[in-house]
C-alpha cells in the first residue's frame, strides 16, 4: 500500500461533538450520538458544531443590520439608564416575556408637564401610574433624564416621550403574518409617479397632508425592493394610487371604477386598526374615506372619518401639550393632520345628519395660522379657511339640526350672519372664485363648501313652507334668496372648474353640491321664480352619471322619482302673472329660458362637457361620445319646470306633502325637521 494511502487513512477527523472536545475524549465524528456519548450515555448531549459557511449579502442589508443593532443598543442603555435610576435590579420574569409583546416603561419625565404647561390629571390608569412612578422617583429620575437629553438630539428625546406609558399587548406583527403578506402588484413607475402628483395637486394647498420628496424617496425604495415592504406603507401608497386615479379625469374600460383595484389593495394591506399607530395610519385613513366617498359608501366614509380622528386622539395630537416634544416640523405635520381630519369628520358628519366624532370642546391643539411652513406649496390660509367652516358647521349641526326645536328659525338667521361675518373676514384673494389656475382649486373648494352650508342652513326652512306657505316672513324671503343664491353660484363653480380643466368628473364634492344646486333650484322654481342654472345642473348631473360617478347615478335616479311627484299641468298664463309678480324677489340675474330651447340647451351642455373632457381610447365610443349618450327624456322635463309652477300656494296639498316626503327621504336633516 502506498505511504500516501496510509497517511490519508490514519489523518484524524477535525470533527468532534462538543461533550467529547469538552472532556478531551476521543471522538470518531459519527452521526450523532457518537459512539463515546452512547457508551457514556450522554446521547442527549452530544451535538456536532455546524461549519460557517460564506454567503453573499447585500451592503444594504449589513447597513440595515447595523442600524438596528445600534437602535437596541441605544435602548439597551436607556432601560439600564432608567434601571439604575430606579434602585431596583431587572426583573428575570421580564426577560421571559416573548419579544412579540411589548412590556410597560418607566416614565422619565413627569406625564403633568410639558413646556410649562398645566395638564388636567387623567382617569387612565396607566397614565396615573406613569404619574406615580415619577413622583416617587422624583429628582434623581429627572437628573438622568437631563443628563441623556443633553447627549442625545431632540427626535431621540421625542422618542422618550412616545416610550413612556407603554403596556404589555399583542405586537402588530402577530396579525400581519408572513403568511397572509403578498407582494403588491406596482404600476409603472411613470404612471405611479403621476397619480402621486395629483394626489398632491389636489391636497398639498388646502392640507399639506405629506410631503412630496419624502413620499417620491419612499416610493422609489418601493420599487427597489417590492418584497421587503411592511403592509402599512403598502396600504398608505395603495391608497394613494387609487385617490390619484380617481381625480385625474380618465374614464377606463366600461363598468370599470377609476382606482378601485389600488383600493381593494389598500385595503387588504390595512389589517385592522393599529395598535401601534403613527402619522401615516392617520394619513392612510383619511386617504380611505376620502376615496370612499366617490363610492358613495356613506356609512363606510363615516366610520372612516371617525377611525382617521380616533386614531389621531390616540397619538394625543388633539392636545398642545402633547405636541410640544416634538420638532418644529413634526408639530406642524400633526396640525395640519388633525385638522383635515377634523374638517373631514364635520363635513361627512354633515351630510349624514349625525353627530361628528369629536366634541370641539374638547380640542386645545392651535389652530392653524400663517406662521406655518409652506413648504411643499402648502398655503396656511386655505387650512385656516377651512378650519373655521368646520366650526361653523358644527354650529349648524348643533342649532339647526339638533333634538330640541326651540328657536328653529331664529337659529337659521343666527348663522347666515355668522357666514355671512365668516366671508367677510376672509383675505381679499379668497373671497373671489372667477379664475382657476390650473392645478389649484383650492379657493374653489372653498366656496362650493360654503354655499353648500349655506343651503344646509336654510333648506329645512325652505321646504316647511311647502306644507305651510302662510309661514313666509320678509326675513325669510331673504334666508331664502341666499339659499337659492347659493345654489346658482355652486353650478356657476362647477363650469368655472370644468373651464379651467379641475374639474374631478368622479368627484363626491362635484356630484354632491350639484344635486343640493338642483334640489333648491327645483324648489325655486315651484315656488314661482326662474333660474337658467337649473337646466344647466342637469345636464351635468347626467354627465356626471353617465361617465361612471356613482354617487352622480344615484342622484340620477331620486331625480326621476322626484319628476314622478311633480306638477306636469298648469295654466300658461296664470304661471306667467305669478312669475312676473314674484321677479323681483328673485337672484338678480337669474333670468328666464325660453321653452324651446330647454331640451337643446340640455343636450348640447352635456356635449360641450363630454368635447373637453379626457377619456382614454379604451373607452368605448357608444358609452363616451356624448352625441350618443340616451338621456332620460323625463329629466328633460326639469327644463320646463318654469311653465308648470306658480308659487307654493298653486300646489295641492297632496303634491307639496308628495315632494316634502322625497326630499325629506334624500337628507337626514329634512327628516328631523319635517
Amino acid at each position: 500500500m502506498p505511504p500516501e494511502k496510509v497517511a490519508k487513512e490514519r489523518k484524524r477527523s477535525k470533527k468532534a461533538c462538543q461533550r467529547c472536545s469538552a472532556q478531551k475524549v476521543k471522538c470518531l465524528g459519527e452521526k450523532p450520538p457518537c459512539r463515546a456519548c452512547v457508551l457514556s450515555k450522554n446521547q442527549d448531549n452530544c451535538i456536532f458544531p455546524v461549519k460557517p459557511r460564506k454567503i453573499t449579502v447585500l451592503d444594504t442589508d449589513v447597513y440595515q443590520m447595523e442600524q438596528k443593532l445600534q437602535k437596541l443598543q441605544s435602548e439597551c442603555s436607556r432601560l439600564k439608564g432608567l434601571a439604575a435610576a430606579a434602585t431596583c435590579e431587572p426583573s428575570e420574569e421580564a426577560e421571559d416575556l416573548d419579544p412579540l409583546y411589548h412590556g410597560p416603561t418607566i416614565c422619565t419625565d413627569s406625564p403633568g408637564k410639558s413646556s410649562g404647561s398645566n395638564v388636567a390629571g387623567s382617569p387612565s390608569c396607566q397614565i396615573f401610574i406613569g404619574n406615580l412612578q415619577w413622583r416617587i422617583l422624583g429628582d434623581a429620575t429627572k437628573q438622568k433624564f437631563d443628563e441623556r437629553a443633553t447627549n442625545n438630539n431632540t427626535s431621540m428625546a421625542a422618542e422618550e416621550g412616545r416610550n413612556c406609558l407603554k403596556r404589555i399587548h399583542l405586537n402588530d406583527r402577530v396579525i400581519n403574518t408572513k403568511e397572509a403578506f403578498e407582494a403588491p402588484v406596482l404600476p409603472l413607475k411613470a404612471y405611479a409617479l403621476e397619480m402621486v402628483h395629483t394626489v398632491f395637486n389636489f391636497f398639498a394647498r388646502e392640507y399639506g397632508l405629506f410631503s412630496k420628496a419624502g413620499f417620491e424617496a419612499r416610493l422609489n425604495e418601493t420599487y427597489k425592493h417590492p418584497n421587503s415592504q411592511d403592509s402599512d406603507w403598502l396600504a398608505y401608497l395603495m391608497i394613494t394610487f387609487a385617490v390619484g386615479e380617481q381625480y385625474m379625469n380618465e374614464a377606463g374600460l366600461k363598468n370599470q371604477i377609476p382606482g378601485m383595484c389600488y383600493y381593494i389593495s389598500a385595503l387588504k394591506y390595512f389589517h385592522e386598526p393599529i395598535e401601534e399607530p403613527n402619522l401615516d395610519s392617520v394619513r392612510t385613513l383619511i386617504l380611505i374615506a376620502f376615496y370612499s366617498q366617490g363610492l358613495n359608501r356613506m356609512n363606510s366614509v363615516y366610520a372612516y372619518t371617525g377611525l382617521a380622528l380616533s386614531t389621531a386622539v390616540a397619538q394625543g395630537i388633539h392636545r398642545q401639550a402633547n405636541n410640544h416634544q416634538f420638532p418644529r416640523a413634526e408639530q406642524e405635520a400633526r396640525k395640519k393632520i388633525w385638522w383635515t381630519a377634523f374638517l373631514m369628520d364635520t363635513l361627512w358628519a354633515s351630510r349624514l345628519g349625525l353627530p361628528p366624532h369629536f366634541n370641539s370642546c374638547d380640542i386645545d391643539i392651535e389652530l392653524p395660522d400663517e406662521s406655518m411652513s409652506t413648504e411643499d406649496g402648502f398655503d396656511p390660509k386655505y387650512l385656516i379657511a377651512n378650519t373655521h367652516l368646520a366650526l361653523l358647521v358644527r354650529s349648524v349641526m348643533r342649532e339647526v339640526y339638533g333634538a330640541t326645536r326651540e328657536s328653529f328659525v331664529e337659529n337659521v338667521f343666527c348663522n347666515l350672519k355668522r357666514l355671512e361675518i365668516f366671508m367677510a373676514s376672509l383675505k381679499p384673494e379668497l373671497k373671489t372664485y372667477t379664475t382657476v389656475a390650473k392645478d389649484n382649486r383650492s379657493t374653489a373648494n372653498l366656496h362650493l363648501r360654503y354655499n353648500q352650508l349655506i343651503i344646509l342652513t336654510v333648506r329645512p326652512l325652505y321646504l316647511s313652507l311647502l306644507k305651510d306657505p302662510k309661514k313666509r316672513t320678509e326675513e325669510i324671503d331673504r334666508a331664502i334668496i341666499k339659499c337659492t343664491e347659493a345654489a346658482a353660484a355652486n353650478v356657476g363653480i362647477l363650469c368655472t372648474l370644468f373651464e379651467s380643466k379641475c374639474f374631478s368628473a368622479f368627484g363626491f364634492l362635484e356630484a354632491q353640491c350639484c344635486f343640493s344646486s338642483i334640489l333648491i333650484l327645483i324648489m325655486a322654481v315651484l315656488d314661482g321664480h326662474s333660474f337658467s342654472e337649473l337646466p344647466v345642473a342637469v345636464s351635468l348631473n347626467s354627465f356626471m352619471s353617465n361617465i361612471g360617478n356613482i354617487t352622480a347615478i344615484d342622484n340620477h335616479c331620486r331625480l326621476r322619482t322626484l319628476i314622478e311627484v311633480l306638477p306636469r299641468s298648469q295654466n300658461h298664463s296664470t304661471t306667467a302673472t305669478a312669475k312676473s309678480s314674484v321677479q323681483s324677489s328673485a337672484k338678480p340675474n337669474s333670468k328666464t329660458t325660453p321653452p324651446a330651447e330647454t331640451n337643446s340647451r340640455i343636450k348640447s351642455t352635456v356635449t360641450e362637457f363630454s368635447n373637453k373632457f379626457h377619456v382614454q381610447d379604451t373607452c368605448s365610443t357608444a358609452t363616451c361620445q356624448s352625441g350618443k349618450w340616451p338621456l332620460d327624456p323625463e329629466l328633460e322635463f326639469l327644463g320646463n319646470l318654469d311653465e308648470c309652477s306658480n308659487g307654493f300656494e298653486q300646489l295641492t296639498p297632496e303634491t307639496a306633502s308628495n315632494i316634502s316626503s322625497n326630499l325629506g327621504k334624500w337628507d337626514s336633516f329634512i327628516s328631523k325637521r319635517s
